[in-house]
């Protein structure tokens, strides 16, 4: 899913009070796709917050509570699963077949010394499409003993329910596809043995950790690029999301540097946004594909064919 950064206002107490209802978001990013049609095409939810408000949901700390009983409003709303500590999210993020599947979700409001307006629910698409949901209602503090309850009510006048899962309204990531298959790259390689360049090839992830097998476990094609100095990678199985990957999309672009055999790459993400802090180096096992930024990979690909005579 592509990680859509919204500024969480920081909710600071649980007691409300009020009831609004909103037919349609106050603000769509994507105004040619209904949030009915979209919503009824996922499954799961998962809850957006920032660092802060991660570490105190994983150590049930500070406003973690809040939090909790937006999960709950969520799972009573019709999602079948809602993922908020990271690792609840960490076992989503390995289990689904599809980032459109889930749906990241934001909540939100603006706090004052004894009520709270502009409450805010947010849904964000596998694509990016923000559908924002704002109460005009100035909600009122309580009495504690009614905030459990009380809280997850007034959420629901503002989204009621996400309704029946229906797939065929699932949406579905970009394609980059090209011409080649794994068939057609062998016999490419096959054909040209004696002109291919040593990076050219069939390569495989190895994964090193315990922590790679919640990567994906790749098979991608290096061929020279057509079109500029550098080479192309063509996936070819693999993925985590199978259903959001096909053989033959285009996984990466291999971009020449001053240095030999140090490249800057342009990265497909496994939710197909594209990554361009990303480098490469080849030595005599295979690739090392690497980046200490903000998404940090670390990927050894070793070369499988054509096999050496």
């Amino acid at each position: 899913m592509k990680r859509t950064i919204i500024t969480i206002l920081a909710i600071t107490t649980f007691i409300l009070s009020g009831f609004s209802q909103n037919s349609k978001p106050s603000f769509s990013s994507n105004p040619s796709l209904s949030f009915d049609k979209f919503i009824s095409g996922v499954k799961y939810a998962e809850i957006g917050l920032n660092a802060l408000n991660q570490e105190q949901v994983d150590k049930q700390t500070g406003i973690a509570g809040f939090f909790y009983l937006a999960q709950r409003y969520l799972q009573q709303v019709g999602f079948e699963y809602v993922a908020l500590t990271s690792t609840e999210k960490t076992e989503l993020d390995i289990a689904v077949k599809s980032y459109c599947e889930y749906t990241q979700v934001m909540f939100g409001g603006d706090v004052n010394k004894n009520s709270i307006s502009n409450m805010t629910i947010s849904f964000i698409s596998c694509n990016g499409d923000v559908f924002s949901f704002t109460s005009d209602k100035k909600f009122k503090y309580g009495k504690f003993k009614d905030v459990e309850n009380k809280l997850v009510e007034d959420w629901k006048s503002i989204v009621k329910t996400k309704g029946t899962y229906k797939a065929p309204n699932q949406l579905r990531l970009p394609e980059n596809p090209t011409n080649w298959t794994k068939e057609k790259l062998i016999t490419y390689y096959n054909e040209n043995k004696e002109k291919l360049v040593p990076t050219e090839g069939i390569y495989e992830r190895v994964r090193l950790s315990f922590e790679d097998f919640t990567g994906g476990k790749y098979t991608v094609g290096v061929i020279k690029n057509p079109e500029a100095e550098g080479f192309l990678v063509i996936y070819l199985s693999g993925a985590k999301n199978s259903t959001d990957w096909k053989s033959g999309e285009i996984k990466a672009v291999f971009n020449n540097t001053a240095t030999k055999g140090f490249y800057s790459v342009e990265w497909i993400s496994r939710d197909k946004s594209l990554y361009e802090d990303v480098y490469c180096n080849i030595d005599p096992i295979g690739l090392n594909v690497y980046s200490s930024g903000i998404l940090s990979i670390s990927y050894k690909f070793i070369k499988i064919l054509p096999v050496n005579d």
